[in-house]
């Protein structure tokens, strides 16, 4: 049997918690024990529903911190929906909250993101298809064209950097 919520309005206190400018770390690390695995899946399932207003992306980075077997699937669905958000740090949110759940699709979504009009979620698109490209041969050459549009481009420093420190900044050996 499910823990009844121990107060009516508890997922929406968590809310508050997850919204809070300040996140205390032992609550992080603890899972916000203090609050009921109900009000954790309340509240999930309220974000999954929800199309208006898209939760910012401090609430997307600490979702996974109430993680429960129960709340996976719609957890999954905000960050998927947080991809399409006008808010670049809630992009980047999603992008990591995918990892975090392990995301069958995850390097799918960071590869249509490597195109992303922000270079932030640029950068955590990078982090997460460049180590792929050293064993998936077929990706170097899009990560290749990518960098040759962006490289002279300053805005994306960060994903340019990403690009040159994984060896797309020299040029690719000669074939034989």
């Amino acid at each position: 049997m499910p823990e009844p919520l121990r107060t009516p309005d508890e997922a929406d206190r968590l809310h508050a918690v997850l919204d809070a400018n300040t996140a205390n770390p032992l609550m992080l690390m603890s899972g916000f024990k203090e609050f009921s695995a109900e009000s954790k899946n309340t509240l999930v399932a309220r974000m999954a529903e929800r199309q208006e207003p898209l939760p910012p992306g401090k609430v997307l980075a600490r979702l996974p911190f109430i993680l429960t077997s129960a709340n996976k699937a719609g957890m999954e669905e905000v960050f998927l929906m947080n991809l399409e958000s006008p808010s670049a740090e809630a992009r980047t949110a999603s992008l990591y909250g995918l990892q975090e759940l392990c995301h069958a699709r995850l390097l799918e979504r960071a590869e249509r993101l490597l195109l992303d009009e922000a270079d932030d979620v640029r950068v955590a698109a990078c982090s997460l298809v460049l180590p792929r490209s050293k064993q998936d041969a077929a990706l170097q050459p899009r990560l290749r064209e990518i960098y040759a549009v962006q490289r002279d481009q300053p805005e994306y420093y960060g994903s340019n950097a990403m690009y040159e420190a994984h060896g797309f900044g020299v040029p690719p050996p000669a074939s034989k």
